[in-house]
């Protein structure tokens, strides 16, 4: 079993998340979230579903994967 952890941290959550959400306004986007995400860390469960859409681009080596 092979694990690969990738810390991207808040702000990189966010940029992750801005590229899909708003490719037009990425910065703004990303900001916007990075802040709301700060002030209410608990809204971060609501991106759990997009988690597999999100991180695409890390996961196409991989046939399984799971978050924590």
């Amino acid at each position: 079993m092979c694990s690969h952890f990738l810390k991207v941290g808040l702000g990189g959550l966010a940029q992750l998340h801005a590229r899909l959400v708003d490719p037009v306004d990425r910065p703004l986007a990303a900001s916007l979230l990075e802040a709301t995400l700060r002030e209410k860390p608990y809204y971060l469960v609501e991106f759990k579903p997009a988690i597999g859409h999100v991180f695409a681009e890390y996961l196409t080596n991989y046939s399984h994967w799971a978050f924590r």
